[in-house]
C-alpha cells in the first residue's frame, strides 16, 4: 500500500476577502493528515477535478508549479519512510511541515536526569522503570515520539501484562509517568500532537487496603524483643507511627527533638507528588509515645534526630541524598517488619506504611468520624480518606452487625 496525496479546497474556511485555502490531504492505511499549503483564492479559480488553479487566475503558473513540487516532495518523503518501514500519514505530514522527529528515548533520559538534579529522585526512578520496559519492548536503540501511537501503547499494555505480569495498577502508574514525559515534550514544542490528550489511560483497579487489627498491633507491641536490637528499634518506629496518626516513614526519619513542644509533636509533612502543598501536623503525644521516646533521648541537642535512622554525617537536607537514605532504610525496615510479623504469627506482608492504614482502621472502629480521620491523616481531599476506609468496610460492617443482634 502506498500513500496517496490529494489537493482540495475548503470553501467553509473562506476569509474576509472571500478566499478559500487549499489543503494537501495525505492518506495512508485509511488515516489522513491535512496540510494547509498556503495558497488562498476565490472559489471560481479552483478546478477541483484537475486539482489545479485555473488559467483565469493571474498567478496560476506559479501556484500550479508550487503544488506540483509539493506533491513530488511528499511522494519522495513517503518513499523514504516506506523504505525505513516508518511510513504513516502523520510522519509524512510532519516531515512536510519541516518538523524534526524527536527521539523519545534520548529525551526521556534527559528528562530523568533533570528530575534527579532538581530533587525529584523518586519520580526519576519511576520514570526510568517505564523507560526500561519500553526499551525492552521496542528492541531498538532509538524510538521517535511520532512512532508511539495508540496502537503502540495498546500493544505495550499487553506486553507489560504478559512478560512482566504487571498488575493493572502498576501499568496505570507507568502510563501516568509516560504521560508526564509527553506533557513536558509538548510544553517544549517538540510534538506536533500530544497523543495523551486523547489516549485513555489504563483503568485503575480497586485494591483492598491492608491493615492490622488493633489486637494484632498490640501483639506486636508486646513482643519480647531484645532491647537495642534492630527488631526492637523497628518495632518502636512502627508503633510510634501508629500512635501518631500514621506518620509516613520519610517524615519519621526527619523528626528532631525540636519537633516536640509542650507535649505535642509538630512537624511539616514532606512534599510528594500528590501533596505539593505540605501541611503542618500538630499531634498531642500519648503516654505510649512518651514510653517509646524514653529510649532515644541521649543529649540535650534539639537538632538531633529523634530516631537513629538517617546518617547524621550526611547532608540530609539535600533532597537527592535524603531520598537515597530514605529508600535504603525503608527497604531494611520493611524486611525487618516482615520478620516481626512472623514472630507475632501475623500472615500479613507487613510494611511501614501499614501503620498508617492500621491507624485509620482503628480510628474508624472506635467511632472517629471521617472528617476527623481525614484531618489526622492530613489528607487534602476527603475522597482519599474515604478510599482508605472503604478498604476496611468488612470489619466496620461486622461491628454494626454485632450491635443489632
Amino acid at each position: 500500500m502506498k500513500p496517496s496525496f490529494t489537493y482540495y479546497a475548503r470553501p467553509d474556511k473562506k476569509n474576509s476577502k472571500n478566499q478559500m485555502p487549499i489543503y494537501l490531504r495525505v492518506t495512508y492505511n485509511r488515516k489522513s493528515r491535512f496540510i494547509n499549503v498556503g495558497i488562498k483564492l476565490e472559489e471560481k479559480y479552483w478546478n477541483d477535478s484537475r486539482q489545479e488553479v485555473r488559467k483565469s487566475h493571474p498567478a496560476h503558473t506559479s501556484y500550479n508549479e508550487e503544488l506540483r513540487l509539493l506533491k513530488l516532495r511528499a511522494e519522495k518523503i513517503g518513499f523514504e519512510l516506506d523504505r525505513k518501514d516508518k511510513v504513516s500519514a502523520k510522519n509524512i505530514a510532519d516531515a512536510l511541515k519541516g518538523k524534526k522527529p524527536t527521539d523519545f528515548i534520548k529525551f526521556t533520559e534527559n528528562y530523568i536526569r533533570h528530575l534527579k538534579q532538581t530533587g525529584s529522585v523518586r519520580r526519576s526512578k519511576q520514570t526510568k522503570v517505564i523507560l526500561n520496559k519500553i526499551k525492552d519492548y521496542n528492541k531498538q536503540s532509538n524510538l521517535e515520539f511520532n512512532e508511539i501511537t495508540s496502537e503502540f501503547l495498546d500493544e505495550l499494555q499487553h506486553f507489560l501484562r504478559t512478560k512482566y505480569e504487571n498488575h493493572p495498577n502498576t501499568i496505570r502508574k507507568d502510563f501516568e509517568r509516560l504521560k508526564m514525559v509527553f506533557r513536558d515534550a509538548d510544553e517544549q514544542g517538540l510534538l506536533y500532537e500530544n497523543l495523551f490528550l486523547k489516549y485513555k489511560l489504563p483503568p485503575r483497579q480497586k485494591t483492598k487496603k491492608e491493615a492490622l487489627t488493633f489486637e494484632q498491633v498490640k501483639t506486636i507491641e508486646k513482643l519480647n524483643l531484645k532491647k537495642g536490637s534492630r527488631q526492637y528499634h523497628v518495632r518502636n518506629y512502627f508503633m510510634f507511627s501508629f500512635y501518631n496518626a500514621g506518620i509516613r516513614f520519610g517524615d519519621l526519619c526527619k523528626l528532631k527533638w525540636k519537633n516536640i513542644e509542650d507535649g505535642r509533636l509538630k512537624y511539616l509533612m514532606s512534599k510528594s507528588q500528590k501533596n505539593t502543598n505540605p501541611k503542618w501536623k500538630n499531634i498531642k503525644l500519648s503516654d505510649q509515645s512518651y514510653e517509646i521516646l524514653k529510649d532515644y533521648r541521649s543529649s540535650g541537642n534539639e537538632d538531633d534526630f529523634i530516631f537513629p535512622i538517617l546518617d547524621p554525617t550526611k547532608n540530609n537536607d539535600d533532597p537527592i541524598v535524603f531520598d537515597v537514605e530514605k529508600s535504603r532504610n525503608n527497604a531494611i525496615i520493611n524486611k525487618t517488619l516482615k520478620s516481626i510479623a512472623k514472630k507475632a504469627d501475623i500472615e500479613l506482608s507487613l510494611s511501614f506504611h501499614i501503620s498508617r492504614h492500621s491507624f485509620a482502621r482503628h480510628a474508624a472502629n472506635m467511632g472517629m468520624n471521617v472528617y476527623a480521620i481525614s484531618n489526622a491523616l492530613a489528607h487534602s481531599d476527603l475522597k482519599t480518606t474515604q478510599t482508605y476506609l472503604n478498604g476496611f468496610n468488612e470489619s466496620l460492617l461486622d461491628k454494626e452487625m454485632d450491635s443489632i443482634f
